[in-house]
């Protein structure tokens, strides 16, 4: 990974946790999830290197979770699903 050459952190087939490990690196607003199922996740993308807000927000377009702010950090929980 070149992302402070490129600006873009590329995963391929690598686990949520794993992802927001990287991400981290690059940015002061830390990402979080603290669901081991949903850290378990396999994804694979390219994403700006600090860009937190992004990422979290595409993460809602492919995996069933919300986003809660605050305290610096953005937290990514499993969504309720309807009826539970």
């Amino acid at each position: 990974m070149l992302a402070w050459q490129t600006g873009i952190l590329q995963f391929r087939d690598v686990t949520l946790g794993e992802a927001i490990a990287e991400l981290n690196r690059y940015s002061e607003t830390k990402l979080r999830v603290d669901d081991p199922a949903l850290a378990a996740e396999h994804l694979s993308g390219a994403f700006p290197a600090g860009d937190q807000d992004m990422f979290a927000e595409t993460l809602k377009l492919y995996l069933p979770v919300t986003v809660s702010r605050g305290d610096g950090a953005i937290l990514i929980i499993p969504a309720r699903r309807t009826g539970q």
